[in-house]
């Protein structure tokens, strides 16, 4: 098991080294001149040209790239905002915990609602409750976020003047923005625990509980449950890199000081290595929660963890035996 982690966290290096030049290779080539939000558009040729010397604007893009990566390997440096000045790593971790705050606070609604929807539309199959159910995780799932998050506050803030339009300061601020995020992973959970509740309450074990007389809430809650969210937890897992990124979304929406509304400023300035800072740690935020949901398969399935207990064994065994060949 220990082997499985270590290597998952290996597999992240690549994959963080390949966004990394990804966003690097767009920002290079995208238009647009930092220079011009630094001096102004009044300044002189020759203000440019030191400005971007310092800044080391006028290298190649392999000595920029092979720059920022040896930074960011060894001293965690993320650039500096050329707006304000400050470094880029503690502008991005002051506002972090504002968009993590929004996202798992969404996948947990979503989860909890769409979970509940699931199971009680699988075990009521083809009842009223089944169809609506049905009809609104197919509406619910073509909805984009922005346009939900418009509606939301034409009705709850502009008309009825129920809820805030903006900020993030109070539980009733987070009411909006976190429906706006939870109602297209609540759909994709609800259809997801329906189809997986399906196939599991028709397998041989669940009918042999029903027949010893158990309830039917023990037999879901005690035998079919646990079986049926394996499939439902990876589904979450997927959601939460798509709520990240809804989050950038919403929170330009409903003027929330997160992630997002960072990114889309630094996007408006050609502040690219706020931009680049931005991507890099939502990418290893999604990347730590995928390791995360795998290892709770082994939890959640005892059959997982049997196969990394026998693959261990295996190489120890293989080892020893080599060990007592070159003795012999």
């Amino acid at each position: 098991m220990i082997r499985y982690i270590l290597k998952r966290i290996l597999m992240l290096i690549p994959v963080l080294f390949l966004v990394l030049f990804i966003v690097f290779t767009i920002n290079y080539f995208s238009p647009g001149d930092p220079v011009s939000s630094i001096v102004g558009a009044e300044a002189t040729m020759e203000q440019r040209a030191r400005v971007r010397e310092s800044l080391g604007l006028n290298d190649s893009f392999i000595v920029r790239f092979g720059r920022y990566v040896l930074n960011v390997a060894t001293k965690l440096d993320l650039g500096t905002d050329y707006i304000t000045k400050r470094p880029v790593r503690d502008e991005i971790f002051e506002r972090l915990p504002t968009t993590l705050s929004l996202t798992f606070l969404a996948i947990a609604l979503a989860s909890v609602v769409g979970i509940t929807l699931g199971i009680i539309s699988a075990r009521f199959q083809y009842s009223i409750f089944d169809y609506m159910s049905t009809l609104f995780s197919l509406i619910a799932s073509s909805m984009p976020a922005f346009w939900i998050g418009l509606m939301l506050l034409m009705v709850f803030a502009l008309k009825f003047r129920m809820l805030p339009s903006s900020g993030f300061n109070s539980p009733r601020h987070w009411i909006l923005p976190v429906a706006t995020i939870a109602f297209n992973v609540l759909a994709i959970v609800t259809r997801n625990t329906r189809s997986s509740m399906l196939e599991v309450i028709r397998q041989d074990y669940i009918t042999t509980a029903r027949a010893k007389g158990l309830g039917e809430v023990k037999v879901i809650a005690q035998h079919a449950l646990k079986n049926a969210l394996i499939p439902v937890f990876t589904v979450i897992g997927v959601q939460i890199g798509r709520t990240l990124g809804n989050a950038v979304v919403v929170e330009t929406v409903f003027s929330i000081p997160g992630l997002g509304s960072l990114m889309v400023t630094a996007v408006k300035m050609s502040n690219f290595e706020v931009v680049q800072g931005c991507i890099i740690i939502i990418a290893l935020s999604f990347c730590v929660i995928n390791l995360i949901v795998d290892l709770l398969y082994a939890f959640l399935d005892p059959r997982i963890k049997g196969q990394y207990m026998k693959a261990g064994k295996r190489t120890i065994a293989k080892a020893a035996k080599s060990g007592g060949s070159a003795n012999g």
